[in-house]
């Protein structure tokens, strides 16, 4: 509905429809500024039938004024709101006659239109006598407010969803310290047993080794809060050139059998997936971003499957790849699929302290997928495993 450039009060309108020796010139003019407020005008009787209502309620609320002529005023007010305008009703009418007191009350009320939607108005009422007779009638005044509701909805919207945003990046940063004092820790304990003892090669190997993966976890972690705030800042760069797939999944699958025996989890099987018997089967992409992906999917996955099989892999489709990575892990609940690639967020599961990392795997993938022009997904049941799979189009 489009606003005017106009305005009046309500009080105008109520006290030159009282007055019974006006001059018709000054009504005149204020009953064209009364055309021009974002709402309608009316005047009912003391049993709450329309007497008068202005021709802008058909631009409001689709009726024309003659169809709500002697009406019950509810007839167009929301089943919500129709307790709110019997009080301000009674209060009205409770005045006292015999002083002609005069009442004015505001409140902020819901009509229904003729197509039974429903807007926001702001009602004024007020109680009149007539000179004569002494009768009382009551005159209102609706100023259109749905603009404005719509929008305090839109900010208490953007505040909460903020406060949400703040908190979970305020419980991220939290877990990030933990997550880079345990490599640090390791790093500087480590190397201070070396620096200050005499010890045998054997454990000084031993030593050797523990900070090496303390090291390459802090880099880790490094690298992925820097990897998102590019992605947050659009400032993540994509560098296109050919990519040899099938060699590309013989590299991930020797790194991640060598990780898994790292990690104690023999019972885990890898697999990959072919859709094509070219062993030189190739297509253009950001290699380093591409593997990326991959690695933090299959990261994901060897940490919730201490036994099982994980297979990973591509299929062609029309004018896509579609990659995937099949566990056979703990999966996940239903309930947490939808916030599964939210930033700062990990679910409860990857909060434990038996699942390390930074959670921020899953939110970095989507961001690069979605850069390389594709989407990304997950299928998930708890205790039946998950799919994460992601499309490309290919080039």
């Amino acid at each position: 509905m489009e606003s005017n450039n106009c305005s009046i009060s309500g009080q105008d309108f109520l006290i030159s429809e009282s007055n019974k020796n006006f001059d018709s010139d000054l009504f005149s003019v204020q009953n064209t500024l009364l055309e021009c407020i974002d709402g309608f005008y009316f005047k009912l009787d003391i049993h709450k039938k329309i007497l008068f209502i202005s021709d802008s309620v058909k631009e409001n609320l689709g009726y024309n004024p003659k169809e709500l002529l002697n009406k019950p005023f509810n007839i167009i007010i929301a089943d919500v709101s129709k307790e709110l305008f019997e009080n301000q009703v009674r209060l009205i009418m409770e005045s006292d006659s015999r002083k002609k007191e005069k009442v004015r009350s505001e409140t902020e009320i819901e009509f229904v239109d003729k197509s039974k939607s429903t807007h926001h108005y702001e009602l004024i009422l007020t109680n009149k006598y007539l000179d004569n007779s002494g009768e009382l009638y009551i005159l209102g005044i609706c100023k259109d407010i749905s603009k404005q509701k719509f929008k305090e909805r839109a900010l208490h919207l953007a505040k909460n969803k903020a406060e949400t945003s703040d908190k979970m990046k305020s419980e991220f940063l939290a877990n990030m310290s933990h997550e880079i004092r345990t490599p640090l820790n390791g790093i500087i304990g480590f190397s201070t047993m070396i620096e200050r003892n005499a010890v045998d090669k054997e454990k000084r190997d031993k030593y050797l080794r523990i900070i090496r993966t303390s090291t390459s976890q802090l880099l880790t972690i490094v690298n992925d809060i820097i990897d998102i705030s590019k992605i947050e800042a659009g400032q993540l760069k994509l560098v296109y050139h050919k990519v040899e797939l099938h060699a590309m999944l013989e590299d991930l699958l020797e790194t991640f059998e060598s990780e898994a025996a790292r990690l104690g989890k023999d019972d885990v099987n890898f697999k990959i997936k072919k859709n094509s018997p070219d062993n030189k089967f190739h297509f253009t992409s950001d290699e380093v971003r591409l593997r990326q992906v991959f690695s933090n999917l299959l990261i994901n996955a060897l940490k919730f499957t201490d036994s099982g099989t994980i297979e990973f892999g591509y299929k062609i489709l029309k004018d896509s790849l579609r990659f995937f990575v099949l566990d056979s892990g703990i999966g996940i609940p239903e309930t947490h699929l939808k916030r599964i690639f939210s930033r700062y967020k990990q679910t409860s599961e990857g909060v434990k302290s038996k699942y390390e990392g930074t959670g921020l795997g899953l939110a970095i993938s989507d961001g690069i997928v979605k850069l390389l022009g594709g989407e990304i997904g997950v299928k998930s049941e708890k205790g039946k495993g998950s799919e994460f799979y992601f499309t490309l189009p290919v080039k």
